[in-house]
């Protein structure tokens, strides 16, 4: 695919310069010995058993840079064509939740840009150059599953020194109340266990639907104030699982 091609130029252009890409139903010729590599545990989507530390390890020594100009990424589902399987926030309520993320970076004093991420920059598709610099200047991704973080968090710092210096991660899944959206506790989890992230989750409302969705706004200002306090020494008052899983 395209993608992978370009993805993969990036991250290594020598190893990129190495492959030789065999096209479906096309037959090659191999001449001396051929090493299929296929471990007993594969395939694997779950991050286990060391199947993602040695990506996340070429990944820093190819891509070592890490920003000084730090940003939170919320990802928008909507009004891109590069979206595809819908769950896109309904558009006012959308607005709501940018407006809500944008007064508690203030009210916790972060001095992070906000970033609204689709995909797209000046009409065309972002290239992965560009996304791997929105998203390793990343402290916080915010936004509905899908594959704009489901992808991206590769590029996310790989540095991580402290619990407290890990990007912080909220992800919007469906529950049992809005398994309609989506398979029911869809979480991108599983690929990304391995990499340096804080994972939280908050749920779809109810209302939601496959194609327009909704989360409650007060749960959204109680997981960002979870997510952001100043230390994680300081007392705070407990969320029922129902309000925010984390």
């Amino acid at each position: 695919k395209k993608v992978t091609r370009s993805v993969i130029q990036f991250l290594d252009p020598q190893f990129y310069d190495r492959i030789v890409w065999v096209k479906f139903s096309q037959l090659i010729a191999i001449k001396g010995s051929l090493t299929i590599a296929a471990p007993s545990w594969v395939p694997n989507i779950f991050g286990c058993c060391g199947a993602y530390d040695f990506m996340r390890q070429w990944i820093a020594e190819k891509h070592p840079e890490v920003p000084e100009k730090k940003s939170v990424v919320f990802y928008s589902r909507g009004s891109t064509k590069d979206v595809h399987g819908a769950r896109a926030l309904e558009h006012n309520h959308e607005l709501l939740v940018v407006t809500r993320i944008y007064e508690s970076l203030r009210r916790h004093n972060k001095t992070e840009e906000l970033i609204i991420f689709n995909g797209m920059e000046n009409g065309e598709t972002m290239s992965v150059q560009r996304q791997f610099e929105v998203f390793r200047s990343a402290t916080t991704l915010i936004g509905p599953h899908g594959s704009g973080l489901g992808g991206n968090f590769l590029w996310t710092n790989p540095w991580a020194t402290s619990c407290s210096n890990r990007v912080k991660f909220l992800e919007f899944v469906p529950d049992q109340d809005s398994a309609q959206v989506h398979a029911k506790y869809a979480t991108h989890f599983g690929q990304f266990r391995k990499w340096p992230l804080e994972h939280h989750t908050l749920f779809y409302m109810p209302q939601s639907t496959a194609e327009e969705t909704f989360i409650d706004l007060n749960e959204l200002d109680r997981a960002l104030d979870d997510m952001w306090r100043e230390s994680y020494d300081q007392p705070q008052p407990l969320l029922k699982t129902s309000e925010i899983s984390v």
